[in-house]
């Protein structure tokens, strides 16, 4: 046989407002949720403090027993006065005035209209399941039994919510217009880099147009013997030098082969002794050269011939043929 869930009537408190009318803090306002005993008086311990003389140390009690709240005078030297008459322990009307001595503090008091007792489940401390407290205060529904100030703390709430959508469309906004800042840093950051690549290029074909100027004028200085041919030779040759120099330095600053593998900035810097572009080499140039570099390591070509040029004699000779034409000494392998 299953056991039935135990079930009993429950009323959660009504809400209770309470603001100070006279007196110290006077506009301060609190709000009674959830709890069932609210003490006022003038020490801090007090759910409210009222730091007055004639307010005793703990002043009164506001209760709710479980069916209506009740105000009682906790002995207090000054007493506790209900709409103009002294009480010790009275049923808390709707709307009342409270004062904490003769010519004292003076509170407003309003209690939330009754609600019809509602047949929930009930844990076993007899209080209410956070499920039915946010049903209850945070519900949509606007039943004619739910009391005023039930219906102010779901305005307030409410309230609080727009609040908070309105300040995550703000970080919103905020994020997207920095990831489209970023995004815009990113491509000008980019275009600058292809325009520098651009510019290197465009050096790098200004100093191979030189190197064929030089080739050409060497050929008529030998031809010919002319002195100032000669001056023109020596100038051009500077010229060039000052502009590998430079060309150097911009390599340098555009940092372009910080982080590349020592194996491919020295397969990129062979390919400009033999004439390419290191910034500007083919796609899948750096592959096609390290599959070359396998294939001549499988076999002994390259070491036979190198052996066979210093037997014949033929180093010199070579080294020599190249020089004269101006082409690097490493064509040599």
């Amino acid at each position: 046989m299953q056991d039935k869930k135990e079930t009993e009537k429950l009323r959660t408190p009504p809400s209770v407002a309470l603001r100070v009318k006279q007196g110290p803090g006077q506009g301060r306002e609190r709000m009674i949720h959830f709890a069932d005993t609210f003490l006022i008086g003038r020490h801090e311990d007090n759910d409210l403090q009222i730091k007055e003389d004639c307010v005793s140390r703990n002043h009164l009690e506001i209760k709710f027993d479980g069916k209506s709240w009740w105000v009682r005078d906790l002995e207090s030297t000054n007493g506790t006065y209900l709409d103009g008459v002294r009480i010790q322990n009275v049923l808390l009307p709707e709307k009342a005035e409270l004062q904490l001595g003769k010519g004292g503090p003076v509170l407003f008091v309003e209690v939330e209209k009754s609600r019809d007792i509602e047949e929930v489940p009930v844990r076993k401390e007899g209080v209410p399941s956070e499920t039915q407290i946010i049903r209850h205060y945070f519900s949509k529904s606007e039943s004619p039994q739910i009391g005023e100030h039930t219906l102010m703390f779901r305005r307030a709430f409410s309230r609080v919510q727009k609040q908070q959508k309105k300040k995550y469309l703000v970080i919103v906004g905020l994020s997207l217009f920095l990831l489209v800042a970023s995004g815009g840093v990113i491509l000008y950051q980019k275009a600058k880099f292809l325009k520098l690549k651009g510019t290197a290029i465009d050096i790098f074909y200004s100093i191979k147009l030189l190197e064929l100027q030089i080739a050409q004028l060497e050929d008529l200085v030998l031809a010919k013997g002319n002195k100032d041919q000669v001056r023109e030779l020596l100038a051009k040759r500077e010229h060039l030098k000052e502009m590998e120099k430079n060309y150097d330095h911009f390599i340098e600053e555009l940092g372009l082969f910080k982080k590349m593998p020592e194996e491919e900035r020295i397969i990129l810097q062979m390919a400009r002794l033999f004439g390419e572009c290191e910034v500007n080499v083919p796609k899948d140039f750096l592959k096609e050269v390290r599959n070359y570099i396998k294939k001549w390591k499988k076999t002994n070509r390259l070491k036979e011939a190198i052996a066979r040029a210093k037997m014949n004699n033929y180093t010199p000779t070579i080294i020599r043929a190249l020089a004269a034409n101006n082409i690097p000494p490493h064509f040599f392998y």
